[in-house]
Formats: structure tokens, sequence, C-alpha cells
């Protein structure tokens, strides 16, 4: 085929092309001599070139409407934790059900878009719009800190998880910013490494990381070549902190360790556990005896737990369902006559198991109310001291003979003096069980439970006592509590940390006292230090220097626990059947499941498009 309009050259796509964006009105001059057929016949050539162009346009629409529906079943996938050889059963399941556009993914008969190599594809597309989104929303906050904490997968691989905490209009947020394979070990190097890789990947300046929060070991924390002393080094003015939640664990583990008896108490229940768990037979017995007897529901809340030692709270829960199902195992142990259940039974039969029970199951939901608390996302360190002072008061209130429910119920129960049979026994009934009693053991029991109470208030006072850059955190508390009194010496001995900030020291003062005089006149309710804080961020304009001392406070996190939900959710992802998750498919997966925002899967698709040329497009 020819054309006039090209001095008779051959017609090609890339002619066709070209024809097309000539105007109409552009070729009535350039043809005036050529005739009408050669005219005619050139609109003819721009107009069907027009047509191919609307064809190819609709084709496009239609591919890019079966990817996107494409990567809403990769979303829904990743947020499921199912593996990536689902994609083309979901893909058939929804052409079954209607979506026409799933029909536009064959390109051929090796081209579906729904191989491994593929859905990683889109993972890696829908993450990248998580994390420019997430890299946006950190540009416009003056002040970040860092929450670090390194654990073994399935693989046995040593990974590092890193989140960001950061204000965002007016509003502090915790997010996930990245997971490393720390392929060398978990040293300092490898860790600072990773972590300003991540830092440069965001675009994060390390001059504007105002805290850092690690779980306390030796590699965060060490005083010669520990984690945060490098960082020290590198920003002035950063002030770092042990977890409050880690710190919890090990003063409540720390003060049964301590007591011999609780370390024997802890295998008692472990082994009444695995009793049960090991055998069906010896489970489906106690099912049907908790039915019988009617004294609890047996339900999955009242079934007997193992105490972890790692999570030494979790205890809580193995006390209070032992109490529990406490009448309905004996009846089972009892009839079971071989030697090992004989010797549980003579252990947990007596005064001293039943009292120590009773009180773990007073003192220990006070500690766990206290432990979560301190895993909230929200908590800021202005809420640390108010809480840990609320129980520390209960548990000196126990110490002093304010015992609780079930301690007191318990005492209700028993007699209140020693019977002795003429056998030279002494026992009493409980829920019609025997139980044996004796002086010893009322007073052991006592003991012990009082001890215990007092090592959990010494270590707590202990290990959050007022010591390194906790002093500063505590004092910037006061500055913004509208109950203490504030003088200008006080305001004065925070001028060493002013300037380490490169912060005015006259400016500071001066302009404190005229905010703290300020909130005197405010319309709003101030009922907290998190009031006062959220004040100071709304009149930045007005205190600039206030604002940016109330954004460090805000900023600095007190605990890890977000990087422990993320390590889960590494669990739930990386299983044994996936163990060979690559690294950045892990990462990928975490950032699409972890976010709090909804991904813009458009600007995903345009990701994945520009990778490279797209059959289908």
């Amino acid at each position: 085929m020819f054309c006039s309009i090209c001095e008779n050259s051959k017609v090609s796509n890339s002619f066709t092309s070209g024809c097309t964006v000539l105007k109409k009105e552009s070729i009535d001059t350039h043809l005036s001599a050529k005739g009408p057929s050669s005219h005619k016949a050139a609109l003819m050539i721009i107009e069907n070139g027009n047509d191919m162009a609307k064809a190819r346009e609709k084709s496009v629409s239609k591919s890019k409407e079966a990817i996107l529906s494409a990567m809403r079943n990769v979303m829904f996938m990743a947020e499921h934790d199912l593996p990536n050889s689902l994609l083309s059963d979901l893909n058939t399941l929804c052409l079954q059900q209607g979506a026409e556009q799933f029909k536009d993914l064959l390109v051929d008969n090796h081209t579906s878009y729904t191989h491994n190599k593929s859905v990683q594809e889109f993972q890696a597309a829908i993450a990248d719009t998580v994390r420019e989104d997430l890299r946006q929303r950190l540009s416009q906050s003056e002040y970040y800190s860092i929450l670090l904490d390194e654990s073994t997968d399935v693989s046995v691989d040593q990974n590092l998880i890193v989140y960001v905490r950061y204000i965002f209009c007016n509003n502090v947020r915790t997010d996930f910013l990245g997971i490393r394979k720390l392929s060398d070990g978990a040293t300092a190097d490898k860790i600072l490494k990773e972590v300003n890789d991540l830092l440069f990947e965001y675009e994060l300046d390390v001059k504007k990381m105002c805290g850092i929060a690690t779980d306390g070991a030796a590699v965060m924390v060490g005083s010669r070549s520990g984690l945060t002393t490098r960082f020290k080094e590198l920003v002035p003015g950063l002030l770092s902190t042990h977890c409050i939640a880690h710190r919890l664990a090990l003063c409540s583990s720390g003060a049964a360790d301590a007591i011999p008896y609780l370390i024997k108490y802890q295998e008692l229940v472990n082994c009444i556990y695995k009793y049960f768990s090991n055998s069906p037979k010896n489970l489906s017995r106690l099912e049907k005896i908790q039915a019988i007897l009617a004294s609890v529901n047996a339900d999955s809340g009242t079934r007997l737990k193992q105490i972890s030692n790692t999570r030494w709270l979790s205890f809580e829960g193995s006390v209070t369902a032992l109490l529990r199902n406490y009448s309905s195992l004996i009846t089972v142990l009892l009839e079971d006559n071989s030697p090992k259940t004989v010797g549980l039974l003579k252990s947990i039969t007596c005064f001293k198991f039943l009292y120590i029970t009773h009180f773990l199951s007073d003192v220990l939901p006070i500690l766990c109310r206290l432990s979560k608390c301190y895993q909230r996302s929200d908590i800021v360190f202005s809420n640390v001291n108010p809480l840990l002072a609320s129980t520390i008061s209960q548990l000196q209130g126990i110490e002093t003979g304010n015992y609780g429910i079930n301690v007191l119920n318990l005492l209700d129960t028993v007699p209140t003096a020693v019977n002795v049979d003429t056998l030279g026994e002494a026992h009493f009934l409980y829920n019609d069980q025997k139980i044996r009693d004796g002086k010893k053991q009322r007073e052991d029991a006592r003991v012990i439970g009082m001890k215990f109470v007092r090592n959990v208030v010494n270590n707590l006072e202990c290990r959050f006592e007022e010591k390194g850059d906790s002093v500063v955190l505590n004092k910037l508390c006061k500055l913004f509590d509208v109950n203490c009194d504030v003088d200008l010496g006080y305001i004065s001995s925070l001028s060493n940390f002013f300037q380490t900030i490169d912060l005015d020291v006259n400016d500071c003062v001066s302009e404190i006292v005229s905010f703290r005089g300020y909130l005197n006149h405010v319309d709003c309710p101030i009922n907290s230090i998190d009031d006062v804080l959220k004040i100071a961020l709304k009149e930045k304009s007005n205190f600039v220097n206030v604002y940016k001392i109330a954004s460090r406070l805000l900023c600095i996190p007190v605990a890890t626990v977000d990087c422990e939900r993320g390590f889960s959710k590494q669990n739930i992802i990386k299983t044994a059947s996936r163990n060979c998750l690559k690294p950045s498919t892990l990462s990928n997966l975490m950032s699409i499941t972890l976010t709090k925002n909804q991904p813009d899967l458009n600007t995903s698709f345009k990701k994945w498009a520009n990778v490279k040329q797209r059959r289908i497009l």
C-alpha cells in the first residue's frame, strides 16, 4: 500500500501512527495539488489510524482493569496470609462469579500473570506504594524516633525489624519501617548499617532523630559500642529508652525466680498442662467431669495453659485456668494410679499449693493490667509513672494484709484452725476434695506470698528508677504538667539539654513561662499532660520552642511492643511451609499487611507498568 502524502512510501505501522497526529485542517493545503482522490484517501487513512488508536486505548483500559483486579486479589491474599500459589484459583473463582475482566489476563497460553514471579511483582508494586505514602508523611514531621528489635524466624535467619514514630497532622503515629536480614549476625556494626540504609531509603535525616527504643540487649545499649551509644555520637540530644514492657516482664520473672517454691510451682503447672495436652483420653475425661460437675464451662477460655519462660506474665492465664479447673482435674488424677500421677496429686492437694494459686490469681491480674497498658501503641512517657505508681500502691496494699477476693474466699472456706484427726493427719475439704493441712504449710504459704509481692515491688522501683535519659524525660514531662509548680530555676536545669538540641536557653525559659500562663486561659479542658502536649502542637506559630520540645517528647517511644507485633506477623507469614520466602518478599508482605492506610492501586499499577515492557499492555 502507498500513500501520496508521504512521497508514495509504503505504509507501515510507524507511518500509520504518524498520520494520526496530523490534523484534518492541516492536510488541505498539502493535498491541494494532489486532486480529490488523493485527499479522500488520506482522510480515510487518518480515520483508520484514529480508530486504531481508540481500539488500542480501549484494549489498554481493559488490560489495566484486569491487572487492577489481579492486584486486589494479591492484596487479599497478603492480608489473609495466603500463599502466592492461590492466585490462579482465586482468579478462576472470581471469573466463575461473573468478573469477566479476569479473561483479559490470559494473553496467550504461556502468559496469564498468575505465576509466582508475577505475584511477587504485584506485591513489590503495592509495597512500593505503601512506602511512598509513608515517605511523604515522614517528610512532614519535624522529628522522628525509631524502635528496634531482632529475632529469629522459622528458617533460623536473624532479622532486624524497625518501626518509626513520628507526628502527622498533630497526631502521633507508629508505622512499620522495614525488616532486614542480619546475615552476618546481630552485631552493632551490622545493625547500624541496616538502620542507616533504611533511613536513606526513606530519605530521613539522621539529625532529625530524637529518640530510640530497644529491648535493653547489650548489643543495643552497650556503653562502649552499643547501637544507641553510636547513634548518640552522631546525634547530640538523642534520648534512648529501655522498653517498659520488657522491664516489667523482667521484674515479674525475677521476683518469682528468687523464690524456690515458685520455681517448683511453675513446674507443677506445666506438668498438669502436659498431662492433658499430650493425651486426648485424659482431656476427654476432664471435659466430661466438667460437664457433670458444672463447675466451669468447657470452652477454650478455661483450658489449662502452659507457662512460657520468655513471657512470664502469661502465667496469669495459666493460674486462672488452673483455679477454675482445680476440682475437675483432681477428680481425673484420682482415677489414675500411675506413680507419676500419684506424685503430682500429692503436690497439688495441699494447703500451700491451694493458697499460692489463689494468691497469684489476685496478684497477677494487677501486673497484667499494667502490662496491657504498657503495650499500647499510643502510650507516651508521661503515662508511665502514674500507671506504675498505681500498680505499686495496689501491691503494697496486698503486702499489708488487704488480700484479694480469691484469697478471702479461700480463707472463708477453710477452717480457721488446723484440725488433726485420730491418725495424726490434718486435712479439710475444699469443693469436696480432701486437702492436706498443717501449721507449717499455712505459715510457709503466707510468707511465700508476701515475699513474692515484696520482690515485685522492689524490682519495679529498681528497674523504673530515674537514671540516664529518663531523668531528662521526667523533667520534660513536668514542664507540661499543670499540677506541678515550675519555676525559672527548674526550667534552667534543662539548659544543657536545650543547648544540645540547638535551642536558645533564654528563649526557651521565656517561652515556657508564657505558655504555662497561656494554659490558664484556654477554653478546652485540660485533664492530663497529653492534653497540654496537644495544645503545644496546635500553637506552633505562637510558641515555636515549646512546639519543638513537645514534638520531641511525643515522638520518643517508651516501648518496643510494635516490634513484637511485627515479629508475630513475620511468624504468621513465614511458616514452615513457606520457609523459603526471600527477604525482599517477606519485607513486601509485611509492608502490605502492617500498613494502616489503604494503598492506591492505580499508583501501584503505574509503578508495575513502568518497571519493564508488559505484553498485556
